[in-house]
């Protein structure tokens, strides 16, 4: 198995402002608030020479300033974004010449996005995501001169889009 973390904030950025943007009002770029990546993972048999499994979790995001947008108190507006997945695959070997396996992943993205100058944080939109993946095989082999291997599996994905809630930031 293994473990990751990692982040950022603002303070790793730098602001490229040319006296071209100055000239139009440009007066700083959009700060990075927050930005992480946080995962794990772990696999192994569960039965010797019979059961294997392996699982993993992940969630990312990040918040994000919208350039030259701003709540009504004259914070900064921003675009937040969260990631989380996890995944998960059985694998069994049900004699010398068989074995079955399957998996499953899930992840729901969450965004609210949109806002500007002229789009104010309550006409934002919030993005939600979600989708999945699974699957299953089986494979034989039957002597030295046939193998068989037969697979399905099937993808789910939705996109709903909402109106921004009357609170400004999401979990």
């Amino acid at each position: 198995g293994e473990a990751v973390v990692y982040g950022s904030s603002g303070a790793f950025e730098s602001a490229n402002i040319s006296d071209e943007l100055r000239a139009v009002g440009v007066v700083a770029a959009p700060e990075l608030h927050k930005l992480w990546d946080i995962s794990g993972s772990v696999g192994g048999r569960i039965i010797p020479n019979k059961l294997w499994f392996f699982a993993a979790v992940r969630r990312t995001g990040f918040d994000r300033e919208i350039f030259d947008a701003f709540y009504t108190d004259g914070t900064p507006m921003l675009n937040q974004r969260r990631l989380p997945y996890w995944s998960g695959k059985l694998s069994y070997q049900l004699n010398q010449s068989q074995k079955f396996g399957g998996f499953y992943h899930d992840a729901k993205e969450l965004e609210h996005r949109g806002g500007s100058r002229f789009v104010p944080a309550e006409s934002r939109e919030v993005y939600e995501g979600p989708l999945a993946t699974w699957g299953g095989s089986w494979q034989m082999v039957h002597g030295n001169s046939m193998v068989a291997s037969v697979q399905s599996g099937a993808f789910y994905q939705k996109a709903w889009y909402f109106a921004e809630p009357s609170y400004e930031n999401i979990r």
